[in-house]
């Protein structure tokens, strides 16, 4: 199928599947409710071995344990029922947890909890332990990277890391059979990773996160690193970092993506970027030698893959990788093992052997032939297997969310929940992948992201600014009640007033922008796109964008008399 044929099919748009995931977020809250998670066999058999009166102190036990998301979980969970439900006490690492319930607990939970082998069949455990890996990996990074910047709870940023995948862990171990509807639709090429949740569950899985960490009383790291408007917290954009470099490492450790990662970490850090690399690549060798995570798939087995070998390898190792062989990622597998032939097998460098040097390594990336690849945008470099998907617009929502708030205008209702209905009806109503609704700062200088959707794990999507000097297209729509779809009809004319930091922000050529006056003062500024150049937007969408908008700036006026108008006294007759 050709690429124009690609774009056109997608371009109508998918609705999420009638499926049993097909339901909303409180069904599955209830349906989560009294589940955990299985311990894996290396935790259960380390906890089996631990002795206090051994040398190893009860902190170097718990950070021993910190691979599996199960220990941390549950921890959590049984404070919060000794505590009782009107405490404010929140749980910040292992250790914590450890300390206010004892280690005789910790040994207790092999005992009601179930185990799961490391090299599973079942590939609904296949799936947790992978995301367990990855998170593993992320936490790590968040951690060193979090020391580094002399942050004051170092542990709290690696939980934080770990947990924000709870919806995912219990969705694989506990979601039926919706995590195979994604792995289906990321193997059939019919999405990329995020849509392909979104489809198969009918919300984007890190809003089950939030709902999961708020109702668990996890960290309130985990939820506010939930939060897309939290980029802007340097602590968040670490561990959002973190997420996305682990992530697109398993791609490889040359893969644009992975390169664009870790140059923004550089920046993030201040680091050169030669030495960034060196230092993220012996982290990962360095956790890949843990004991408790011997057997996991780890991005580390790519490590020896040059360049020009891991452009053979790419296909993103996200759910859809339990298709893959166990051992190209873990490398417990001989060629021969695995039904290859010395021929197929990729060449890897001997262990010991000198090799390129990093500068050399990006260089040669560089200069290799360029591929045809679709643009993702947000993620920095090509796209790995799959694509983005154009959201089916759904009427009904869209009208539901307009009904709500009108509702809300008579009976009363706040900013968050007004702009909830909006979010949801722009982006699963009018079918746009990418909503924004961005503030004015104190000084008027900039437009911040302060509500965002379809953005959940970009990190460099989520720090969405817009400067408004020097003068440029957004600033002339901040000056009165306007609105611009900028597109195929008017790029040519409009793009050079865009501006250059925001067009890498969105990685993408069509939008729809709209400012946003309440009481003749400028407020904000809504932004849509449907994220990949190719998902073309119509007329019909910008349509009801406007008209949402329009809905927002008359309720938020109508809320600003209500407020400024006192209350009439009444009078006794």
């Amino acid at each position: 199928m050709s690429r124009t044929e690609q774009a056109a099919r997608r371009s109508h748009g998918r609705q999420p599947e009638k499926s049993s995931g097909n339901r909303p977020i409180s069904w599955w809250i209830r349906r989560l409710e009294g589940r955990g998670l299985p311990l894996m066999e290396t935790t259960a058999d380390e906890i089996s071995r631990f002795n206090t009166e051994s040398s190893r102190s009860v902190h170097r036990f718990c950070g021993q344990l910190g691979a599996d998301p199960a220990v941390a979980l549950e921890l959590i969970r049984q404070v919060n029922r000794r505590m009782g439900p009107n405490s404010d006490t929140r749980v910040a690492s292992v250790s914590h947890a450890a300390m206010m319930l004892g280690v005789s607990r910790i040994k207790r939970l092999p005992f009601h909890l179930k185990t799961v082998k490391l090299r599973s069949e079942d590939r609904k455990v296949q799936g947790y332990l992978r995301a367990a890996s990855r998170a593993w990996h992320a936490a790590w990074m968040a951690r060193v990277w979090a020391e580094y910047q002399g942050d004051p709870d170092p542990e709290e940023v690696f939980l934080a890391t770990q947990l924000r995948l709870v919806g995912e862990y219990m969705m694989w171990m506990h979601g039926g059979e919706v995590m195979e509807e994604v792995v289906r639709l990321r193997a059939s090429g019919d999405a990329h990773s995020e849509e392909a949740r979104y489809l198969a569950l009918g919300f984007p899985i890190e809003h089950l996160s939030r709902e999961l960490a708020r109702r668990w009383k996890l960290p309130p790291l985990v939820e506010r690193s939930l939060d897309p408007a939290g980029a802007q917290d340097p602590r968040i954009y670490t561990i959002l970092l973190a997420q996305r470099l682990a992530q697109q490492s398993e791609r490889g450790w040359y893969h644009p993506g992975t390169v664009a990662c870790l140059e923004a970490a550089a920046e993030h850090l201040g680091f050169a970027p030669d030495e960034m690399i060196a230092s993220t690549h012996a982290m990962a060798a360095e956790l890949a030698r843990e004991p408790l995570v011997a057997g996991l798939p780890m991005a580390a087995a790519l490590l020896p893959l040059l360049p020009a070998d891991q452009e053979e390898e790419q296909a993103e190792v996200d759910d859809t990788s339990m298709e893959r062989e166990r051992g190209s990622v873990t490398g417990g597998e001989s060629p021969e093992e695995s039904g290859k032939s010395m021929e197929e097998a990729p060449p890897r460098r001997p262990a010991g052997t000198s090799g390129p040097s990093v500068k050399e390594q990006v260089a040669r990336t560089a200069e290799a032939p360029t591929k045809e690849v679709e643009v993702v945008p947000g993620d920095g470099g090509p796209a790995p297997q799959g694509h983005h998907v154009g959201l089916a617009p759904q009427v009904e929502l869209y009208e539901e969310a307009i009904l709500a708030i009108r509702r809300g205008v008579r009976k009363g209702i706040d900013l968050n929940a007004l702009i909830d209905h909006v979010m949801r009806g722009l982006q699963q109503g009018a079918g746009l992948n990418r909503v924004v609704f961005a503030l004015l700062d104190g000084e008027r200088r900039n437009l911040v992201g302060r509500y965002l959707v379809g953005a959940d794990s970009d990190p460099h999507f989520s720090r969405f600014t817009i400067a408004l000097n020097p003068p440029n297209l957004f600033s002339r729509l901040m000056a009165k009640p306007q609105s611009v779809w900028v597109g195929d009809d008017n790029r040519s004319r409009l793009w050079s007033l865009v501006p250059v930091d925001f067009q890498r922000l969105i990685r993408t050529d069509s939008f729809f922008a709209m400012s946003l006056f309440v009481a003749g003062k400028p407020v904000g500024l809504f932004y849509a796109d449907r994220r990949d150049p190719e998902l073309k937007l119509d007329p019909v969408a910008y349509q009801r964008f406007k008209a949402m908008v329009n809905l927002v700036s008359r309720t938020l006026g109508l809320m600003s008399q209500k407020q400024a108008v006192p209350p009439r006294r009444r009078t006794r007759l």
